[in-house]
């Protein structure tokens, strides 16, 4: 029962570690394709995002200081943006 009981703490303790390192999928911006980064500077040429694998695609996470918004785009391996989400800062400067 001992045996057993360190086991399962030990597996459990495991399944902690791996679910702590699975999410985070970061990569430097030179192993992102030319397309995806090309289409991402376009659109934002002064911002440098953080890159993140998602699947086959590429999640660019950025804030613009211009617009003061905070965002997320995922691009295809081929530059096509498929999904944005994008976070604006409503409050006012005083």
């Amino acid at each position: 029962m001992k045996k057993l009981c360190i086991c399962l703490m030990l597996f459990c303790s495991l399944q902690v570690v791996s679910a702590q390192t699975t999410g985070t999928n970061t990569l430097s911006p030179k192993s992102v394709p030319t397309r995806v980064n090309a289409t991402f500077q376009k659109e934002f040429p002064n911002v440098q995002p953080k890159w993140e694998a998602d699947g086959k695609n590429y999640k660019a996470v950025y804030a613009d200081p211009k617009t003061n918004s905070k965002g997320i785009i995922v691009y295809d391996a081929g530059g096509k943006a498929i999904t944005r989400d994008t976070e604006v800062n409503t409050t006012q400067p005083e």
